[in-house]
Order: C-alpha cells, then sequence, then structure tokens
C-alpha cells in the first residue's frame, strides 16, 4: 500500500470514528413507524440501483460482445466506463515482458501524457493493482512525492484520481483499465465492484475479439499458404522454388531478407535469396555456404527444429556473415524443410530490430516450409526422371549411333583401315583426347600398341608392356573394362616417362577373341575435373565388344585372302598377288625392278630324284629367296620352277645386284659331289617405268 495515501479498494474498509458512532447509536434507537418506511424506501433504492446497475452491466457486456475489432472493444469499454462514472479520461494499459508500459487505447489523453507513460520505468498504481489482482485508486496524485516524474505530468495533465482494474481473462492478463477523475473521486464499493465486473466483461470481449480475429489471420494465412502451396508445386526445378519463395513468402511474414538453403550431403547449398535493405541487398551464395551443423541455419539442418531468434547477436549458434555489420539488432526466423523426418532444407527470414517476430509467424513459417518440402520433394523427383529420361533418350541414340557405326566397321576387312575407322566413328561417339588399340603377344606376354590417334599417339605407339603391368594389366587380368576417373589418384595409372602425371580420366576395355583377350582399346579424356560418365563407360564397354567382331572378321577374311594368295607349297605370294602387287606400285607411280628367276635343269632334277625331292628342293630354293632380300622386298612363285622377285624403290643395279646374290644362293644348293643333278638359275631384270608401263608389260620384259 503506498505511503500517504487513502485507498478505497474492495475487501479493504476504513470508516471514521464519527460514522462508527452513528452507526451504533442508530443501531440503538427504538424503530419507529417513520423509520421502517425509510428503511423500506432505502431498500428498494438500493434493489433499483442494484438492477440499473446489472442493467447497465448486461448492456456493456452485449455491446462489446458484438464487436470483433479488438480496438473497438478497447474504445467502447473506455466510452462506457467513463460514462457510467463520470470520469473525465481512461485509458488502457498493456506492459511488455521488459517491464515498460504502453497505452492501447486512450480517451481525452494528450499526447504527452502517452508519450510521458510510456517513457516512464515506475508505473506504481498500474504495477500494483497488476500484480495484486485487484482494483485501486489513489487520489490527489499531484501532491504525492513518490510518484516522481509521473507527479508533474498528472498535474500537467490534470489529474486528481486514478483508479486501475486489472483485465485479466482465464488467467491471461490482457491490461490493465484506467480510469480519471480531474477532481477528488471517492469510490464507493458499489462502483468498485462495478468497475471490477466491466474489466471482467471487457477483458473477456477483447480476448474473444483478438480470438477471433487470430482465427480469420489463421484462416486469410492458410488460405494464402495453399495458394502459394499450390504455385510452388506446379514448379519442376529446385531453383524456380526457391526464386518462387523468396519472392511470395514475405506476403504471409513481413521481413527483410529471406533465404532458402538446400541440404546436400553435410552442406547447406543456398538456393536462392532476396535482400530489401542494407547489406542483405548485396549478399551472395558463397558468403551464405555453410556445412550442416554450423551457425544457426546448420543447427537447423542437423536438428529439424523450427527457430525464433528475437535477438540473434545474442544467440550463441549464431555466426556473423562475412561482410556485414556484427552489431545490429536482427530477428531470425527458421523452419526446416522436412520430408519423410529428413531435413531437405531450411527457410531463413530476417528482419532488423529486436522481437520482430511471434509465435504465429513461426507457426507460419513452418506450414508453408512443409508444402516447399514437399513440393521441393517433387521437383527432385522429376529432375530426376528428366535426367534418367534424357540418360536413357542419350543412351538409345547412343547405340543407335553404334550399331550404324558397328554395320560400318564390320564391313571394313583391312586390319589398318579398320582401325582409322574405329577411331574415327569413336570420336564422333565420345569426345575423347588419345585413342590406342593394343594386340597381346602370347608368346612375350607382352602388349604392343599398333595403332594410336590423338595427343600423345607417338608416345603410346612407342611403348610395349607386360600384360600383368599397371592399369592395362589389371583388365587383361579381369577381362573386365577398367575406368579411372583420375588418373593422378591412381596408382595403377602408368604415366610417360618424358611427360610426367597429367590429369586426366582413362577407360581401358579388353578386346576378346575366340580363345581369349586378342588386345585391349584405351580412350583417355585430358585435363583438370575430366570425369567419364557411367552412359560413356558403358558404352565404351559395348563399342569394344563390337570392336573385338570386327578384329577378329578383318583377321579371318585376311587369312582367307593370304590362303588364296600364298603358294601351299612354298608359303610365297602367288602369281596372282604379284600381279596386283605390281598394279600396285603403278597406282603409286613408284619405281621399282622385278626378278624373274628360272631354275634350270629342274625337269631333270625331279624326273631323276622324284617328285617328292622335287618338292624340297622348291622349298629351300624359296627360302634361299627370302634370305637374299631385303625386308621391304616381296617373294612369290610364278609357277612351276618360276619365281618372282618385286624390288620397291630399287633400280637396274640394285637388282643386279640381288640377282647374283640369288644365282649364287641357289648353286649353293648342290652338294658338290655329283650324285644328283645340278639346279641353277637364270634371273631377268625389268625395272619400271623404262621397262614397262603396266603390270603385264614389265612380267613380260
Amino acid at each position: 500500500m503506498l505511503p500517504c495515501l487513502r485507498i478505497n479498494a474492495r475487501g479493504d474498509r476504513r470508516y471514521r470514528r464519527e460514522d462508527l458512532a452513528r452507526f451504533i447509536n442508530q443501531a440503538s434507537a427504538r424503530p419507529t413507524r417513520d423509520t421502517r418506511a425509510d428503511a423500506a424506501a432505502t431498500a428498494i433504492a438500493d434493489a433499483d440501483e442494484r438492477f440499473r446497475r446489472a442493467s447497465l452491466l448486461l448492456s456493456v457486456s452485449a455491446e462489446l460482445g458484438r464487436q470483433l475489432d479488438p480496438n473497438l472493444v478497447l474504445s467502447q469499454l473506455l466510452d462506457r466506463t467513463a460514462e457510467l462514472f463520470g470520469a473525465d479520461r481512461a485509458a488502457v494499459f498493456t506492459r511488455s515482458s521488459s517491464g515498460p508500459f504502453r497505452l492501447s487505447a486512450r480517451l481525452n489523453l494528450s499526447d504527452d501524457y502517452v508519450q510521458a507513460v510510456e517513457q516512464s520505468t515506475i508505473q506504481q498504481v498500474a504495477t500494483m493493482a497488476l500484480d495484486q489482482g485487484r482494483v485501486l485508486s489513489v487520489t490527489d496524485v499531484w501532491d504525492n512525492p513518490s510518484l516522481g516524474a509521473m507527479q508533474q505530468a498528472y498535474r500537467r495533465e490534470g489529474i486528481n484520481t486514478i483508479t486501475v482494474a486489472p483485465l485479466t481473462s482465464e488467467g491471461e492478463s490482457i491490461g490493465a483499465l484506467a480510469v480519471y477523475h480531474s477532481t477528488r473521486h471517492v469510490w464507493s464499493e458499489d462502483d468498485l465492484e462495478l468497475l471490477t465486473q466491466i474489466a471482467a466483461q471487457g477483458s473477456a470481449a477483447v480476448r474473444n475479439a483478438r480470438n477471433f480475429n487470430r482465427m480469420a489471420t489463421w484462416a486469410a494465412q492458410l488460405h494464402s499458404i495453399q495458394q502459394l502451396g499450390a504455385r510452388l508445386t506446379r514448379l519442376r526445378s529446385v531453383n524456380e522454388i526457391g526464386q518462387t519463395i523468396c519472392t511470395e513468402l514475405n506476403q504471409l511474414v513481413a521481413c527483410h531478407n529471406i533465404r532458402v538453403y538446400r541440404v546436400e550431403g553435410d552442406e547447406c547449398l543456398p538456393v536462392a535469396w532476396r535482400g530489401e535493405v542494407g547489406e542483405y541487398v548485396t549478399e551472395d551464395g558463397d558468403a551464405l555456404r555453410l556445412k550442416v551443423g554450423e551457425g544457426i541455419t546448420g543447427w537447423v539442418a542437423q536438428n529439424g527444429l523450427a527457430q525464433n531468434l528475437a535477438d540473434a547477436a545474442s544467440d550463441q549458434r549464431t555466426q556473423t556473415i562475412p561482410g556485414t555489420d556484427d552489431g545490429m539488432d536482427e530477428s531470425l526466423l527458421l523452419a526446416p524443410m522436412l520430408f519423410d523426418d529428413e531435413v531437405i532444407g531450411v527457410i531463413v527470414l530476417a528482419k532488423l530490430g529486436l522481437n520482430q517476430f511471434g509465435p504465429d509467424d513461426l507457426r507460419v513459417l513452418e506450414i508453408y516450409a512443409a508444402i516447399a518440402a514437399q513440393a521441393m520433394a517433387n521437383a527432385d523427383a522429376t529432375e530426376r526422371l528428366r535426367a534418367q529420361s534424357q540418360a536413357l533418350e542419350r543412351q538409345l541414340n547412343s547405340q543407335r549411333e553404334l550399331l550404324r557405326v558397328t554395320e560400318s566397321i564390320l564391313t571394313t576387312l583391312d586390319a589398318q583401315t579398320l582401325l582409322e575407322e574405329i577411331a574415327e566413328r569413336l570420336e564422333a561417339l565420345i569426345k575423347v583426347d588419345n585413342i590406342a588399340v593394343s594386340v597381346h603377344d602370347s608368346a612375350t606376354h607382352h602388349l604392343r600398341t599398333i595403332f594410336a590417334r590423338g595427343v600423345f599417339a607417338k608416345e603410346f605407339l612407342a611403348i610395349e608392356l607386360p600384360d600383368d603391368a599397371g592399369i592395362s594389366g589389371e583388365a587383361f587380368r579381369t577381362g573386365e573394362a577398367q575406368l579411372v576417373q583420375d588418373e593422378l589418384a591412381d596408382p595403377r595409372v602408368l604415366h610417360f616417362d618424358n611427360l610426367g602425371p597429367h590429369a586426366g580420366a582413362l577407360i581401358v576395355a579388353p578386346l576378346r577373341n575366340g580363345e581369349g583377350i586378342q588386345g585391349e582399346l584405351m580412350i583417355e579424356r585430358m585435363g583438370e575435373g575430366a570425369r567419364f560418365t557411367s552412359e560413356e563407360f558403358d558404352l565404351v564397354k559395348l563399342f569394344a565388344a563390337h570392336v573385338s567382331i570386327a578384329l577378329r572378321n578383318a583377321a579371318a577374311h585376311r587369312a582367307v585372302e593370304l590362303r588364296a594368295e600364298t603358294d601351299p607349297l612354298t608359303g610365297l605370294w602367288n602369281h596372282g598377288a604379284l600381279t596386283e602387287q605390281i598394279e600396285r606400285l603403278v597406282d603409286q607411280h613408284a619405281r621399282f625392278s622385278m626378278l624373274m628367276v628360272d631354275l634350270d635343269f629342274f625337269k631333270r632334277y625331279n624326273d631323276q630324284l622324284g617328285h617328292q625331292e622335287g618338292n624340297s628342293m622348291l622349298k629351300q630354293i624359296a627360302q634361299e629367296l627370302r634370305d637374299s632380300c631385303r625386308d621391304s622386298d616381296l617373294v612369290f612363285r610364278f609357277g612351276g620352277d618360276e619365281f618372282a622377285v618385286l624390288l620397291p624403290s630399287t633400280g637396274l643395279n640394285g637388282g643386279r645386284t640381288v640377282a647374283e646374290k640369288i644365282h649364287a644362293a641357289v648353286a649353293s644348293l648342290n652338294d658338290g659331289q655329283g650324285t644328283r643333278v645340278n639346279v641353277t638359275c637364270s634371273v631377268g631384270i625389268a625395272v619400271y617405268p623404262k621397262d614397262g608401263h603396266d603390270a603385264t608389260s614389265v612380267i613380260i620384259a
């Protein structure tokens, strides 16, 4: 109870001594007819007054109950209260959690007084009424020095008596109703009771109006969320969803900044962001990136719990974004995007100032984040399906092209032409920097490169590796294609000694024949970050299988050709092959010499010793002819006991030298004992183009 104040309050009765004496004298006096009549009249008047007050209370309750706007409820409450009790002024106070009072509604109060109330740290009467939960009345307030700065405010406003009634409904403190009289006003017990009841009715009306407006606001927000969510679900990419959230979410929750994060693995990646004021406008994606568990955003991503930070700077989980002011007052609202109990993203709202978001804002953001999560999950599924569809389309196109390529290479039966065709077709299917084909030598257990094209073609052609070395050895040993996505990180990759290690990706696919692995196809993509997709890897493996078939076909065809062009007895080229080779050299306009070797006395040798010995002699002569020639020279059996030799890039003198060598070699086959017929040879020489212009004329010459 305030010192030096006379307080009339319900439950706190005080009477003067003379009032008590008068009451005792009246009680002890003998009742008369007049006193009984007076008592009856008083009772009737009291009853009328009670009825009047009840009617007033019912009228006020009905009037307030019809209003659905809390501000109108407060305004009518002030008007009716001032009218009922003859007050000059009235106000409704609310008190924040930090203590200061704020006027929610006022009647006949100046702006100066309102400012004084909201700036004052001490409001004794209102504070005591709220803390004690009952009506308090104070008179002669301008003469009370204990009221501090407010004493002067009361004097300037012309206030003598202040009466404050708490506004409480169902245990919830709504505020306080203050009634002001300019002159000294002493409240009766009945008036205090009536004010208490009016405050209770007003509290209920305010609470109902607030609840109605809250429900109406919720309904409107839910309708807006439904509309915005419907737009989100129609989007087909995560980026579109993020941009739409940044554009439209401000319609639901007012803020200065919106950020949308996508959680991928252990990272929170910014998908979209939008700032309207200050440093928010200049935010960039690199600065917004963070790890799961890092900062308040990472904390929400890790724990899946929405957060409302009234003072972001005071929360130990927050961290300052580089390039922004870490001393500014900021409120944050964060909600996880949950799908199947997994956090797939986080929505962050920021607003300058403290206590800028309420519980309803958090609830709205949580609902919206749930819809956004569903939309983002749908977009993920759509993007995966689109990617799969595109991959299947690429695969189908690649396989269609591969079939066309296969048709082409399977019809190519020349080995060297086939390798060139393989390289060209493969480069059309897949971007590569190096292509190499190697064959396996089972005798030496080595892989030897027979074809290479690309940046390091020279280096690939120069190498010959054991079939158990490096990544090539791995492919040969396992019979499985090998994919290396980072050559620098894979120890199985053997780098060229003269070039050193280089970045790139590598595929080595075995080439099979009926007996096993006949060789390998290698392709390389060079550079930092070079990679092969799984579709490309599968395509190369399939291509290698087709190449294996083509190489087998070419080898089989060559074998047939060799049998058709080879003399079965001596293993030399036959007459038909001679004509083809001469025509090839003529077409190339290449100078050459031709030797025609005719055996002397071979018929006599054959008749005397038999055909078996004759055949043996022909084989020996064929070998001597090979040994007498260079590797580039070609030896043929022209027919019977006649042989021919083609000497590319050789003139008459060179031809004569080889002819003499052949003549001596054939003569050396005789045993010198005279036990059998000696076989010698005669050699004729023709030079192109001097002695002939085509195969026929050269042979005749």
